[in-house]
């Protein structure tokens, strides 16, 4: 691609609210939606350069949606927007505060809701390629501590998604922490501003547990964007990071913050973050545009016929629902789904905005994968997002993680991924983000780093 190959960018925002009275997700016990405490949007991006042409669009929902529901938006979305399916990525936020939009537990199908959510992206998508025009990009990385680790470990060896860390029992957490937020904002020749993308590793729960919808703390950073620069109508993408195991919550002590409080904290550390880094952001008048992409096999772990009796013996008592009975009816969904084929094929992409990357991934891996495909990215800004595409693999957890088991870990219709499919994953993607550097006109050092600008070291 040539550098001086124009970026054409446009997007644009809708508003893609749930039913007074519909099923919340995000939680075992359903909640009912009693009120809209702020909007659930679809904010989609559109870019082209050269032959390249690719969407982005990121949703308020929890992640959990069909390959064929998937497959209905995607097919829309290159038919309103003339770009290939391969190239349209559509992630969540993963807010624990919207919609059911799967039968997931039991739970009946939103298909209004659905219905809503497709004509969104499709016009959407429509509305974005209408918008473009020639774009320049900004992009920096920083630093904004969010989500902290949430597995807590204990003496017996076991581990838990939460703890009270005051106990005797109590030896660590079991995984790191990833402070880093990297930002990319698209604006025009005439520098009006055409779409931010801010990419953090923590999970949207804080307000996870009430009987409202909303965006959560990606909602509030969004706000406090679009007042800040004066756009009420600017598209704001939150590519949430590896964050199958951090979350708000973890580290939030005496004296406790309410839910709300921790949505306001959060949402503003993220947009505080991005607003001061985009002040002094390196801005590029005509910055590449590349994507790669390839399927990803991820073995599934399959449940033993012990496993699958226990299961049964457990759904057949009845009563209320739980984590127990959770986990019983989707290890009897996962033998139904996959015991005659038990693979799972995703496609993984990367993608290029001049100094900007993305690695996009399907199911919720935990920190350290994020962590191991920013050490390995050759590229000065690195955003790695998962929840991409249709639910697929669940929990991605570390070798750590299948160790100390409890949930999150042990197999589950949210958890069906094998012990290696994470560090095969970050093999994976690692490659295509090296494919995509050593085809970049930017120039690079010995170790293939590109630089984001200055001269290059003696040794290059």
């Amino acid at each position: 691609m040539n550098a001086k190959t124009p970026l054409l960018a446009g997007a644009t925002k809708r508003v893609v609210n749930c039913e007074i009275g519909d099923t919340l997700s995000g939680q075992f016990k359903p909640r009912v939606c009693e009120y809209i405490r702020d909007d659930l949007e679809a904010n989609i991006v559109y870019l082209a350069s050269g032959d390249q042409r690719v969407i982005l669009a990121n949703l308020d929902h929890l992640g959990v949606f069909s390959p064929d529901f998937m497959t209905k938006c995607t097919n829309a979305m290159a038919s309103n927007a003339k770009v290939p399916i391969d190239n349209i990525m559509i992630f969540s936020t993963h807010t624990h505060a919207g919609p059911y939009a799967w039968d997931v537990g039991g739970n009946t199908i939103n298909t209004a809701h659905l219905a809503k959510v497709l004509d969104a992206l499709a016009s959407g998508a429509q509305e974005a390629v209408a918008k473009a025009v020639p774009a320049q990009a900004a992009s920096a990385v920083g630093n904004a501590l969010i989500g902290p680790n949430r597995r807590v470990c204990w003496s017996d060896g076991s581990h838990t998604m939460y703890g009270d860390t005051g106990r005797a029992d109590f030896v660590g957490f079991e995984g790191p922490n990833d402070p880093s937020q990297a930002v990319l904002a698209l604006a025009g020749d005439n520098g009006v501003p055409i779409a931010v993308v801010h990419n953090n590793c923590a999970h949207s729960t804080c307000v996870g547990s009430g009987n409202f919808a909303s965006a959560d703390f990606a909602g509030e950073a969004r706000r406090q964007i679009r007042t800040a620069w004066s756009s009420p109508s600017l598209p704001v993408l939150y590519m949430q990071g590896a964050s199958g195991d951090t979350c708000p919550h973890a580290t939030n002590r005496a004296p406790k913050l309410s839910p709300e409080e921790l949505l306001v904290k959060s949402g503003t550390l993220l947009a505080q973050e991005t607003l001061r880094l985009l002040e002094n952001a390196r801005h590029v008048d005509a910055p590449v545009l590349n994507i790669r992409s390839s399927v990803f096999e991820a073995p599934v772990r399959l449940p033993t016929p012990d496993m699958l009796e226990e299961a049964r013996a457990v759904l057949a008592k009845g009563g209320e629902r739980g984590m127990k009975e959770s986990r019983a009816d989707g290890q009897l969904r996962v033998y139904a789904e996959f015991k005659d084929d038990p693979v799972e094929r995703p496609t993984l992409h990367a993608l290029q905005v001049g100094d900007f990357v993305a690695a996009f991934l399907p199911g919720e891996l935990y920190c350290q994968f994020g962590l191991d495909i920013k050490r390995r990215s050759p590229f000065p800004v690195t955003a790695v997002v998962q929840l991409t595409g249709p639910y697929r693999c669940g929990y991605i957890p570390t070798t750590y993680g299948f160790i100390g088991g409890g949930y999150s870990a042990d197999l589950a219709y949210s958890c069906r991924s094998q012990m290696a499919t994470g560090y095969r994953m970050v093999d994976e993607i690692s490659g295509l983000l090296r494919s995509i550097s050593r085809s970049s006109p930017l120039r690079r050092d010995t170790q293939g780093r590109i630089f984001a600008g200055g001269e290059p070291s003696p040794e290059a």
